[in-house]
This record gives structure tokens, C-alpha cells and sequence, in this order.
């Protein structure tokens, strides 16, 4: 299995010479939780888009809705 040279300098930056296993656990962590983190910030910004285009189309929904009574 290939890996790509980022992904190869970031397991190179985690597993240094010379380093307990407790260093290495908390560089592996800190690797995953940034992952996590930016995940987490791509669905934010995914649902905020869809809960504006719902609210953009209900508007426009309620504006072309014929009225009564007028």
C-alpha cells in the first residue's frame, strides 16, 4: 500500500525516534481529534447551508401563495 507524501510526512511527524509509547499515543490523538474537528466544522457549515435554502424556499413559497379574502 501507497501512501500519498501528505499523509507519509504526517505519520512520519507522529512517529518519531526516540519517543515512549505515551508520546506517540498523545501525537496519535492529537492527529485524530484535528480530523475530527474538521469534520465536525464541514457538517456545521453543511447544515447551516441547508437550513437557509429551507428557509429561503418557504419564503418564496409564502410570497407566491395566493391570498384570500383580498
Amino acid at each position: 500500500m501507497k501512501l500519498d507524501d501528505s499523509n507519509d510526512a504526517e505519520l512520519r511527524e507522529i512517529f518519531q525516534k526516540g519517543d515512549t509509547p505515551h508520546e506517540t499515543n498523545q501525537r496519535i490523538q492529537k492527529s485524530i481529534m484535528g480530523t475530527v474537528i474538521r469534520q465536525v466544522g464541514f457538517l456545521k457549515i453543511g447544515f447551516l447551508v441547508i437550513a437557509l435554502s429551507m428557509a429561503f424556499f418557504k419564503t418564496i413559497g409564502l410570497l407566491l401563495k395566493p391570498r384570500r379574502g383580498v
